[in-house]
């Protein structure tokens, strides 16, 4: 979700070759500098994210499903 905003200034000659490339990908200029953004620093909080996939795998050891079980499991599911 988008909730914070910041202004940035371009020169003209930036912003065309940005707008033109936004127009060939279909997008726009703000989603480009966002995706700059998240290339060129890597927002990504991967200690966060180990944290929670070694979670994943503590809490899922020792569950083994049957493919009897599994079909099961989906039958049930479409009930609700």
């Amino acid at each position: 979700m988008l909730d914070k905003r910041t202004n940035v200034l371009l020169n003209q000659t930036d912003y065309h070759i940005l707008s033109r490339i936004a127009k060939e990908k279909n997008t726009t200029v703000s989603d480009l500098i966002r995706y700059a953004v998240r290339k060129t620093f890597d927002l990504t909080d991967t200690t966060e994210r180990k944290q929670l996939l070694a979670e994943f795998r503590r809490l899922g050891k020792g569950l083994v499903q049957q493919p009897s079980d599994i079909k099961e499991l989906v039958n049930d599911g479409r009930k609700y």
